[in-house]
C-alpha cells in the first residue's frame, strides 16, 4: 500500500529548494553589499573645507557634496538590506513560516532602499550608477516577491524562479557597486 506524501513533507521539500537557491543567491548579494560598504565613497572623500553659512544658504550643493550624501545614504541602506538578506539566509533552512517572514522583511527593506535613493538628489557623476542600482534593487524586489508568492502557494518552481531573479539582480547590483566605487566626483 503506497502512501501519499503529507503536506509537511512537501513543505520540507519546498524549504530545501528555497534554502539552496536563496542561500546561494543571497550570499552573493550580501557579499556585494559588504564589498560596497568597505569601499563606500572611495571616489567621493569628504574634503576638509566646510562651506560657510552664507555660501551654504545660497549656493547649490557641489557634485562632491551630493556624492558624499548619496554614498552615505547608499551605505546606510545597503547595510540594512544586507542584514535583512542575511536573516533570509539564516531562516530559510528551518521552516516555511520563518523563511517567508524573513523574505517579506527583506522585500520591505529593499523597497525602502529603492524609495530612499529615488528621493535622493543624485549628483551627475553618479547618475549612471544610480540607475544601475535602482534596476538591481527593483529586480531584487521582484525576486523576493516571487519567492514569497511561491512560499505562500507552496510552488517550488516559483520559489526557484525568484531565486534566479535574485541571482540576476546581484549581478546588476555588483555592476552598480563597481561604478559607485570607481567614480570621482569633483
Amino acid at each position: 500500500m503506497s502512501t501519499v506524501p503529507s503536506k509537511p513533507n512537501s513543505s520540507r521539500t519546498l524549504i530545501v529548494v528555497l534554502a539552496v537557491a536563496l542561500v546561494i543567491a543571497l550570499c552573493g548579494v550580501v557579499g556585494l553589499f559588504a564589498a560596497f560598504l568597505s569601499q563606500a565613497g572611495a571616489g567621493t572623500r569628504v574634503g576638509t573645507t566646510q562651506p560657510t553659512a552664507t555660501t551654504a544658504a545660497t549656493a547649490t550643493p557641489s557634485q562632491h557634496t551630493l556624492a558624499v550624501a548619496y554614498t552615505g545614504l547608499v551605505a546606510r541602506d545597503a547595510n540594512k538590506l544586507s542584514d535583512a538578506l542575511g536573516l533570509v539566509s539564516d531562516q530559510c533552512g528551518s521552516d516555511v513560516a520563518a523563511c517567508d517572514t524573513a523574505v517579506v522583511a527583506a522585500s520591505n527593506t529593499d523597497k525602502s532602499f529603492l524609495h530612499d535613493i529615488q528621493g535622493a538628489q543624485v549628483p551627475t557623476c553618479l547618475q549612471a550608477a544610480d540607475a544601475t542600482l535602482q534596476n538591481g534593487l527593483s529586480a531584487l524586489y521582484g525576486g523576493l516577491i516571487d519567492s514569497h508568492t511561491g512560499l505562500q502557494a507552496q510552488d517550488g518552481a516559483l520559489v526557484t524562479q525568484g531565486a534566479h531573479e535574485i541571482t540576476a539582480a546581484s549581478t546588476t547590483i555588483a555592476r552598480a557597486t563597481k561604478q559607485i566605487a570607481q567614480v570621482s566626483c569633483p
